[in-house]
């Protein structure tokens, strides 16, 4: 959640205008090869899956790539300027 939209990963991720809560209304989305966790920070969204990518949802109606990286995980934070990635541990 950010402000009166709800962002919702997988598949892509999905900008939701919850503004009223009878009556949610999708404004916005963008296609992501897998998406398994998400979190806004100001105007960008940070979907996580097969990689991060970096969303700016600054226009929650037109959503656009700003970049990614090779970080593959299940769930993703943000804060101060740094993504965390959270991703499961091969023995």
């Amino acid at each position: 959640m950010s402000g009166n939209y709800a962002y919702v990963a997988g598949p892509g991720l999905r900008v939701i205008d919850v503004s009223t809560p009878s009556a949610p209304v999708e404004v916005g989305s963008i296609g992501t090869p897998e998406a398994t966790g998400v979190a806004v920070v100001g105007g960008y969204a940070y979907v996580v899956g097969d990689g991060l990518r970096v969303i700016d949802v600054s226009t929650p109606s037109a959503p656009t790539y700003a970049g990614s990286v090779d970080a593959a995980g299940l769930a993703v934070a943000a804060e101060g300027g740094y993504a965390y990635v959270a991703a499961p541990v091969s023995a």
